[in-house]
C-alpha cells in the first residue's frame, strides 16, 4: 500500500523544478513569533539536530535549514531518498518509519512530523510510534506534530477499528486507501494518549475548508520524557 504514496512522489519529482512550499502550521509554530500560549527562543535552533519524520516531498526542509537547524529527514523508500537528496543536498536522509528508525538513542534535539506521525504500519500501533520517538529524542527534546481528527475529508467513510484507529477506504485522491491512521479528536485525548512518553507544552487546532475538502488537525508542541 505504501507504494501508492511513493508512486505519487516519483511522479512529482519527475518534474525537476516543481517547487515546494512549507506548510502553514509549521511556519507559524516553528518560525513564528511568540504567542499568548506558546513562547520559544528561536536562537536555540542554530546547530541543533532536528528530524523531519516522513518528510514527503520535502516541503518543510528548506525552512528548517534557513532557521539554522542541522537537518535530518526520513522517508520510507530508498528511491524517494535518492530523489530528495538531489534537491536538498544539505539534508541527511535515511529510510525510516514511524515505529522504526536507524538512529542511536537520545540523538535529536527536535523532531517534526507534518502529516505523518498518525500513519500506522502493518501490525503496529500508535504506542509503537511514540516509544520509538521517545528513544531517539534527547531528554526534554521538543516534538512538533499535527494529528488528524475524524472530521478530515480523507476519513470520510473510513472504517473505525479500535483504540482510535481508522482504516481509510474513500480517499478521493486514491493513494491513502488501505492505510490505517491514528485519530485523536480533543486536547484531553491527546494528552492522555502521549502521556507515557511526552508532555504536552502547547496546543492548537486548525479547521480549514478548502472548497469542499475539510482538513481538521490538532497541533502539538511536546517535550520528551525519559
Amino acid at each position: 500500500m505504501k507504494n501508492q504514496i511513493q508512486n505519487w512522489l516519483k511522479q512529482y519529482y519527475q518534474t525537476k523544478h516543481n517547487p515546494v512550499y512549507p506548510t502553514e502550521w509549521v511556519i507559524r509554530t516553528i518560525a513564528g513569533a511568540n504567542y499568548p500560549n506558546f513562547k520559544h527562543d528561536k536562537n536555540l535552533y542554530k546547530g541543533r539536530k532536528i528530524l523531519d519524520i516522513s518528510c514527503g516531498d520535502g516541503r518543510n526542509l528548506q525552512l528548517l535549514l534557513n532557521l539554522g537547524f542541522n537537518v535530518y529527514a526520513t522517508e520510507t523508500s530508498e528511491e524517494t531518498i535518492e530523489m530528495l537528496s538531489k534537491r536538498f543536498p544539505d539534508v541527511k536522509f535515511s529510510v525510516g518509519f514511524n515505529h522504526k528508525h536507524q538512529f542511536s538513542d537520545s540523538f535529536f534535539d527536535y523532531a517534526l512530523a507534518c502529516g505523518a506521525f498518525y500513519y500506522l504500519e502493518y501490525e503496529t500501533n500508535f504506542s509503537d510510534n511514540l516509544k520509538e520517538l521517545n528513544r531517539i529524542l534527547k531528554p526534554e527534546a521538543i516534538f512538533f506534530a499535527n494529528m488528524s481528527t475524524k472530521d478530515t475529508y480523507v476519513l470520510e467513510n473510513a472504517i473505525e477499528l479500535e483504540n482510535g484507529e481508522y482504516l481509510i477506504t474513500n480517499d478521493p485522491h486514491n493513494f491513502r486507501n488501505g492505510y490505517r491512521w491514528q485519530v485523536i479528536n480533543s486536547k484531553e485525548e491527546l494528552e492522555q494518549t502521549i502521556a507515557p512518553y511526552l508532555s504536552l507544552i502547547a496546543f492548537s487546532k486548525t479547521h480549514d475548508d478548502y472548497f469542499g475538502y475539510l482538513i481538521s488537525s490538532l497541533i502539538m508542541v511536546s517535550q520528551n520524557k525519559k
